[in-house]
């Protein structure tokens, strides 16, 4: 396994307001978080059981389209992306993503959503013995 990629339909919230906290140090999603990320949680299931091995160095590229014009808070929507991948098993630790690219196409009102790609860093690198490509 090379690269593991997937596609979510519609537009991604910000995780980083998405959980509340009581008094008594409880931790839960608020209900948009929640209905976001079991829709998420579903359009992975296209991908099977995968899973970034332990060894790969991840690199994230990300492709995002937005349905409408509102500005966005691109960390938070990373980190909704982060808690999806990593309650769904795709990642064991989402510290371990710290590698992203993160590309904002045109406005797309009918098809908004986000491609997502994961690769090894090393697969990208070249290796000691590889001279780099001259220009």
């Amino acid at each position: 396994m090379s690269e593991i990629r997937f596609h979510l339909k519609g537009q991604i919230p910000s995780g980083k307001n998405a959980i509340i906290i009581t008094r008594s140090g409880q931790r839960f999603p608020t209900a948009r978080f929640k209905k976001w990320r079991e829709d998420a949680m579903k359009q992975m299931m296209a991908i099977g059981n995968l899973k970034v091995p332990a060894d790969w160095n991840p690199v994230v590229d990300i492709i995002y389209t937005p349905g409408d014009r509102r500005r966005r808070d691109v960390p938070g929507m990373v980190d909704a992306l982060w808690h999806v991948m990593e309650k769904f098993g795709l990642v064991d630790d989402d510290a371990r993503l710290r590698n992203v690219r993160w590309m904002t196409t045109e406005v797309m009102r009918e098809t908004p959503g986000v491609s997502v790609w994961i690769t090894d860093l090393r697969a990208e690198a070249p290796s000691a013995s590889q001279p780099a490509a001259s220009a």
